[in-house]
């Protein structure tokens, strides 16, 4: 399970103002926490697990986009609540 939606934080930010757009990001990076809380506050028996994302680049331009991120200082990733590692293929 990841937290995150099509846009990064600071383009939230800017579609819906400072205020409601930072509330959107820390709402979204609560939920995976709120889900696995839950799952083990009522011990349900699922194979959910906490095991990472990989975002892989197809083409040039999303692995500009990708690097972009990183380039910020992986702020996005930080607001999310992941952790970041990026690195390519030679």
């Amino acid at each position: 399970m990841i937290a995150g939606v099509k846009h990064d934080p600071d383009t939230l930010e800017q579609m819906f103002g400072a205020g409601p757009g930072a509330r959107l990001v820390d709402t979204v990076a609560a939920g995976p926490e709120l889900v696995f809380g839950l799952i083990q506050k009522y011990q349900i028996n699922c194979d959910a697990t906490r095991n990472g994302w990989i975002q892989p680049a197809t083409s040039e331009s999303a692995l500009t986009a990708i690097s972009a991120r990183s380039n910020n200082g992986g702020d996005a990733a930080r607001r999310w609540n992941y952790s970041t590692a990026f690195g390519s293929r030679g």
